[in-house]
């Protein structure tokens, strides 16, 4: 999951750099490192915008499923 997040937000030309990392495989947690390139777009915003592309994406992708 977490290098879906990171590509997506790479595909911004506003995000500058973004990365994932899992403390151990045990403890379900991700932590997400965003930068951007300005001040007009927070990392919260870009995070929430690459969220939504992904749900979109992946609402499609079942649409087709579907569909065959």
């Amino acid at each position: 999951m977490g290098n879906l997040v990171r590509q997506q937000l790479l595909n911004y030309s506003d995000v500058r750099f973004a990365a994932y990392q899992i403390p151990h495989p045990l403890d379900h947690r991700l932590f997400v490192r965003i930068q951007t390139a300005d001040e007009s777009s927070t990392p919260m915003s870009a995070l929430a915008r690459s969220l939504d592309d992904l749900s979109d994406e992946f609402s499609h992708i079942e649409a087709m499923f579907e569909v065959v």
